[in-house]
């Protein structure tokens, strides 16, 4: 789906090399989609994602923000298994969790 993406848009790989998603963006769904072609092209991209907005699972709505040790690791484990890769170039606080 990501490669007819990139034929449409007529954007060579070559010219977007950083990509910033983050666990929250279709509740985990876009890092699902980007990593179609993050797979493919793992050398040539530089991969960030975001982690930190609590949301309800099936609803999406918002809950609030954790920097709980506990929620990152396991955020980061569930975003590396989306992106399907074994490393994230730039693991980010999305919203600050004023309590950690």
């Amino acid at each position: 789906m990501m490669q007819k993406a990139w034929q449409y848009w007529s954007v060579p790989l070559s010219w977007a090399t950083f990509w910033d998603t983050a666990d929250i963006y279709g509740l985990g769904d876009n890092e699902r989609l980007l990593s179609e072609v993050l797979k493919e092209n793992r050398n040539k991209i530089f991969s960030c994602t975001k982690f930190g907005c609590v949301r309800e699972e099936s609803t999406g709505k918002f809950l609030g923000a954790s920097g709980k040790p506990e929620y990152v690791r396991n955020s980061c484990e569930k975003s590396l298994e989306r992106i399907g890769v074994e490393t994230i170039d730039l693991y980010y606080q999305h919203r600050v969790d004023k309590g950690t």
